[in-house]
């Protein structure tokens, strides 16, 4: 998963991108309110809502879809 984060005025968009045969694949973007007290994007979706925690340099978190956890995901950043 490739994840790009940018500032969108007072929220922050996620386009969000997987891997394919080395390719990268776009999945679309998603809109987050962040909370800087606990370092918390939450991002509303039609299909479910997804909750991320920035630590440093990894981006840990959830997506729950329909009242049920559905993924975990973790990632870190890199350079570029």
């Amino acid at each position: 998963m490739v994840y790009r984060i940018r500032a969108a005025g007072a929220r922050f968009e996620i386009a969000a991108s997987k891997i394919v045969q080395g390719q990268e694949e776009f999945m679309g973007i998603i809109t987050c309110d962040y909370t800087p007290a606990t370092h918390v994007l939450n991002c509303p979706t039609p299909y479910g809502t997804w909750n991320f925690t920035i630590a440093g340099q990894v981006m840990t978190g959830t997506l729950v879809a329909r009242g049920e956890l559905y993924r975990h995901v973790s990632v870190a950043r890199t350079a570029g």
